[in-house]
């Protein structure tokens, strides 16, 4: 089996080598998935990510999510920890230190206790294990934020059959891709 930081690698590769306007029609077909979703129609709270390089895009579900008056939350990372606070514009974002917007932190922090978290993905195996970059953020928020429902977002050339994991990696409910939706059962 391939190793995380391999797995990695290719990924990246893969994302970068997706043309423009693929990476475009299969993110429209992502959030139309996504948003279509159940446990996403009856959420009233969405802990999100604003989409950094080539991951899927997450600008137009956040604005749907805030057109349905649904509360929208982002994740801060502040050293090996990451909290989420609320999101209402763009304009209100910093750069972190990886070069991806994320709020200031002076808002409103969310208690991930009711509600969707979108995840984001290098890559997901046909068990809900992903491969994240690696700083086990994720991770560790969702080890503490059991009662979210869970899905990542990636493409479908992003799918294993089977990830490296380790006793800390939490597992998906479900990976949506622009092919549709799998649901993990455990």
């Amino acid at each position: 089996m391939e190793t995380k930081q391999a797995i990695r690698q290719v990924q990246l590769q893969k994302r970068r080598e997706m043309s423009e306007a693929d990476f475009w029609k299969k993110s429209e077909q992502i959030a139309k998935h996504l948003t279509g979703l159940d446990q996403f129609c009856q959420a009233t709270e969405v802990y999100l990510f604003a989409s950094f390089g080539r991951e899927p895009d997450t600008w137009r579900i956040m604005e749907d999510c805030l057109k349905q008056g649904k509360r929208v939350w982002l994740p801060k990372i502040a050293g090996k920890e990451m909290d989420f606070f609320s999101y209402e514009k763009k304009e209100c974002l910093i750069r972190n230190r990886f070069g991806m917007l994320e709020p200031d932190g002076t808002g409103e922090k969310g208690t991930g206790k009711t509600g969707m978290i979108i995840v984001p993905a290098l890559a997901v195996d046909k068990e809900g294990y992903r491969v994240g970059y690696g700083g086990g953020y994720y991770d560790r928020y969702l080890k503490e934020h059991r009662t979210l429902y869970k899905a990542g977002i990636v493409f479908s050339c992003q799918l294993l059959k089977k990830a490296p994991r380790c006793k800390y990696d939490i597992p998906l409910d479900c990976v949506i891709t622009e092919e549709g939706m799998f649901r993990f059962h455990r």
